[in-house]
């Protein structure tokens, strides 16, 4: 069917894919560790996901020129293995 395989395209560059929702506990504490929520609802054809790839990020200011910037920085980054279709 096109319409289908029009979607699943879509789908593939996040277009009415699934989507992902992370949030992390509010009792996170620096040195500590990091608990949280990982909701996957899905999207208007079935995808399978195999891992979630999750990644700590902090903001920081920097200079650019003669102005300060916000930008973030990667601090850890973790594989979550998932396999699920949804």
């Amino acid at each position: 069917h096109p319409a289908s395989m029009l979607q699943k395209l879509l789908a593939t560059v996040g277009i009415g894919g699934a989507t992902l929702e992370t949030t992390a506990d509010a009792a996170t504490v620096q040195g500590g560790e990091v608990r949280g929520t990982c909701t996957i609802a899905g999207g208007a054809v079935a995808q399978e996901i195999g891992d979630v790839v999750l990644s700590l990020r902090v903001p920081y200011r920097r200079e650019v020129g003669d102005h300060k910037v916000t930008d973030t920085l990667v601090v850890a980054q973790a594989a979550i293995p998932v396999h699920a279709v949804v």
